[in-house]
């Protein structure tokens, strides 16, 4: 969207516009400027460890020191210095979740940028995992893990939204969130923890409706996996239901999965 940046200035003013309109469709491109995704991750001007020393106040308060952060993410990732990266992001997201999350009242524009966020701790910790630092302590819990508590915290102001109309509530995010966490619990094999969230989702009642196809796909794959999971660990022939769910999650998942998307029909 808009014209190459070319500058620091260039990046604060195109994320000033994006943010300053509260608009999802906006937030979306907005994102893409908060993702370690995007291209700009590889311009030099932008890799700056200290990137407070030169911001530009367009944002609010909030958004600029997010910004920031985000900058000295990708000068970490520039060093591969994966460990600094993801803690610095785990600071993004945490100030995210304080002074976006729980202080913005009746609306929820900004929540593709949270998608954003919480995806890129989970890349973030999966690379610190993958490459970890000589200082880290190795009674510590990985990285990976750790960033599910960040997830979870972020899950828990959403939910807590209960005053604002559907369309305005943080609990659309319920379902990303879920998924991500999902992704998480079994890659460090705790699917116990799934039940209260697989719950949460089987009594969204309307709310369901507002989640995206894309979601909704992404959920019942995870589902029907768990159920698969659920089934082969008992002989008991009373969980003959977790077969029955399984199939049913799976097919639904593959038959809403996108056509150009083969190789996760596969």
């Amino acid at each position: 969207m808009g014209s190459p940046l070319r500058s620091l200035n260039d990046y604060f003013r195109r994320l000033n516009d994006l943010l300053s309109a509260e608009n999802w469709e906006l937030s979306e491109e907005a994102a893409k400027l908060l993702s370690i995704s995007d291209s700009h991750v590889h311009m030099k001007f932008l890799q700056l460890e200290k990137a407070e020393d030169e911001r530009r106040l367009y944002l609010n308060n909030s958004f600029d020191e997010i910004a920031c952060l985000h900058l000295a993410v990708i000068y970490h990732l520039s060093k591969e210095h994966f460990e600094n990266a993801f803690n610095t992001h785990v600071q993004v997201v945490q100030l995210f979740n304080k002074e976006i999350l729980q202080k913005e009242k009746d609306q929820n524009w900004f929540l593709p940028v949270l998608y954003t966020l919480c995806t890129d701790l989970r890349l973030l910790a999966r690379s610190a995992d993958n490459k970890p630092s000589r200082l880290r302590d190795p009674e510590k819990s990985s990285c990976y893990e750790q960033s599910a508590t960040y997830i979870m915290e972020c899950y828990r102001t959403c939910v807590a939204d209960v005053r604002a109309e559907i369309h305005a509530s943080k609990k659309m995010a319920m379902l990303n969130l879920t998924n991500q966490l999902f992704r998480i619990y079994f890659r460090i094999n705790k699917l116990n923890l799934l039940k209260p969230l697989i719950r949460a989702i089987d009594n969204s009642g309307p709310l369901y409706q507002t989640f995206s196809m894309a979601d909704k796909v992404t959920y019942k794959y995870y589902l029907g996996r768990k159920a698969m999971f659920d089934s082969d660990l008992s002989l008991c022939i009373f969980l003959k239901n977790d077969d029955i769910l399984a199939e049913e999650s799976l097919s639904y998942a593959f038959r809403n999965c996108p056509s150009h998307c083969a190789r996760n029909k596969r």
